[in-house]
C-alpha cells in the first residue's frame, strides 16, 4: 500500500466522522446515534483530538473558528454549513502531503483539524464565563447557560471532555421524543454531583446564565 492510499483510508475516516465513544448512562442507548455525523460543526467536534491543539500556531494568521470556516468555504470543502463528499474526494485523490506532528497530512485535513481545534478553542475552554451561542442541524446550543424545568430522565456521561458529553447528551435527547431541551453539567462544576450530568427537559419553566453548564433546546 503506497502512502497515498494509506492516508486516503484515514482521511475518509476522518471526513466520515464515525467517531464513537463509550459512555456510562442509567439505560443503553443505540450506539449508531452516537457515531451519526451531521452539520459541520457536530462534524468538527466529533474528530477533535486534543492532541493536535498546537495545529493553530502552524496557520498563525487565522484567528478563529469564522475565519478557519472561511478556508474551508474557500476551499470548497464546505458549503452551506455542510461538508462536501464530492471534493473530499477530490482532496483525497489530488491533495499536497504535507508533514505535520510527526505524521503525514493531507492539506485539506489540517483545515478540518484546524477548524476542530478553534471551535472546542473558543465554545469549550474550562471554566469560561462567557455565554455563546452556536446551531447544530437539530439543537442551537448556549454554552453558559442552564434551562430548568421538568426533567424526565437524567444520566451521568463518562467522559472529562465537555466537547464529548454534550454531544451524548444531545444524543440522547434526539433518542427521546418527548425531549424538548437539555442542561449538562460541565466537567468543571463545583459540586461533583452535577458534573457530566445530563438532563432531559420536556418543559422548560426559565434559563439562568450559569457558567457551569451548556443548555441547549431542540429545532
Amino acid at each position: 500500500m503506497n502512502r497515498r492510499t494509506f492516508l486516503s483510508y484515514t482521511f475518509a475516516t476522518l471526513a466520515g466522522a464515525g467517531v464513537a465513544t463509550a459512555f456510562y448512562r442509567t439505560r443503553q442507548a443505540p450506539q449508531e446515534a452516537v457515531a451519526g455525523a451531521g452539520d459541520l460543526e457536530q462534524t468538527l467536534l466529533r474528530i477533535y483530538d486534543p492532541e493536535n491543539s498546537q495545529i493553530t500556531a502552524s496557520f498563525p494568521d487565522v484567528s478563529s473558528f469564522d475565519e478557519a470556516r472561511q478556508l474551508l468555504e474557500d476551499a470548497g470543502l464546505v458549503a452551506g454549513g455542510r461538508m462536501q463528499p464530492a471534493a473530499m474526494e477530490h482532496a483525497r485523490l489530488n491533495d499536497p502531503i504535507v508533514e505535520f506532528g510527526g505524521w503525514q497530512r493531507f492539506e485539506s485535513e489540517l483545515l478540518l483539524l484546524l477548524a476542530a481545534q478553534h471551535l472546542v478553542n473558543e465554545n469549550f475552554t474550562r471554566g469560561t464565563g462567557d455565554t455563546t451561542t452556536f446551531a447544530f442541524d437539530k439543537y442551537t446550543v448556549y454554552n453558559g447557560s442552564d434551562f430548568y424545568g421538568h426533567a424526565i430522565d437524567a444520566f451521568r456521561i463518562d467522559t472529562n471532555e465537555d466537547y464529548l458529553a454534550l454531544m451524548q447528551c444531545m444524543d440522547l435527547c434526539t433518542q427521546t421524543p418527548a425531549c424538548n431541551f437539555i442542561t449538562l453539567g460541565k466537567s468543571t462544576h463545583p459540586i461533583p454531583e452535577k458534573q457530566n450530568v445530563c438532563w432531559l427537559v420536556d418543559e422548560r419553566h426559565g434559563v439562568r446564565q450559569e457558567k457551569h453548564y451548556f443548555a441547549a433546546k431542540k429545532k
